[in-house]
């Protein structure tokens, strides 16, 4: 569909996993335990979402985008907007962290188009759409963080540029450090904070969020930063940041 072989490239749609994965194919565990247990997409139900993830990186230990090293990005970067050329429905696009993530601890990425049904016919004739929406959970929150994203330097370039159309080059390389590393702070300190005298007993705070890119080919599209309530967990002064719906109405 895009003329050109994704090497670094790995797409299903979300709940429909690939047994020719090539990491269904290393496991130990054989195919039919393996492709509901590691294959990408496998914890997901079927919803109307594409999972997207790196292939064929250098440090297998990577558990997300900004561990990859910045070759790795480049050739990551080229295959993903190579995909999103032929997906003209394709708008936003869902980082998770932590929990968000269903235990499936490797880059990953979903996507969800204003068109699907009409986007998965066009990749072929045998590919069944999912029909299942995107919900988001009873207990959750969501901040339109856009300001502080566009505020910090790995993130400005999405002031004048779209997402997709910076994807192919090196200017969005530091976003991926961005997304990940936007509640460290917060984090660190309220570990510090509980003083972890019995560290096997208490359960320090996690990062447990999604980041959001709502119009990945507009410029300044919508930022935003979902998590549960119950782990909520902020910089200072980012709790009277607009609070808006956990998930987009096309999603």
């Amino acid at each position: 569909l895009t003329k050109d072989e994704l090497t670094f490239l790995h797409a299903v749609q979300a709940g429909v996993p690939d047994s020719t994965e090539l990491i269904v194919k290393a496991s130990p565990f054989g195919e039919t335990f393996s492709v509901n247990l590691v294959a990408t997409g496998c914890k997901h139900p079927k919803l109307s979402l594409l999972t997207f993830k790196p292939d064929n990186y250098a440090n297998f230990k990577a558990m997300d985008f900004h561990e990859l090293g910045t070759e790795d990005l480049m050739k990551w970067n080229h295959d993903f907007s190579l995909v999103l050329a032929v997906l003209p429905s394709a708008d936003n696009a869902f980082f998770p962290v932590g929990g968000y993530k269903l235990a499936l601890n490797r880059p990953y990425l979903m996507l969800s188009c204003a068109d699907y049904q009409k986007d998965m016919q066009n990749i072929g004739a045998d590919v069944i759409p999912n029909t299942q929406p995107y919900q988001a959970g009873e207990q959750e929150v969501a901040y339109d963080i856009t300001s502080k994203v566009l505020g910090d330097k790995r993130g400005a370039f999405l002031a004048s540029e779209p997402f997709v159309d910076a994807l192919p080059t090196e200017r969005c390389l530091g976003f991926y450090e961005l997304v990940y590393t936007l509640l460290e702070g917060p984090i660190k300190q309220a570990q510090a904070s509980t003083g972890l005298s019995a560290p096997l007993l208490e359960q320090a705070p996690q990062a447990n969020y999604e980041l959001q890119i709502r119009g990945i080919r507009k410029k300044s599209p919508v930022i935003v930063l979902r998590m549960p309530s119950a782990s909520e967990i902020l910089p200072a002064g980012w709790s009277s940041l607009p609070k808006v719906d956990p998930l987009p109405k096309t999603a």
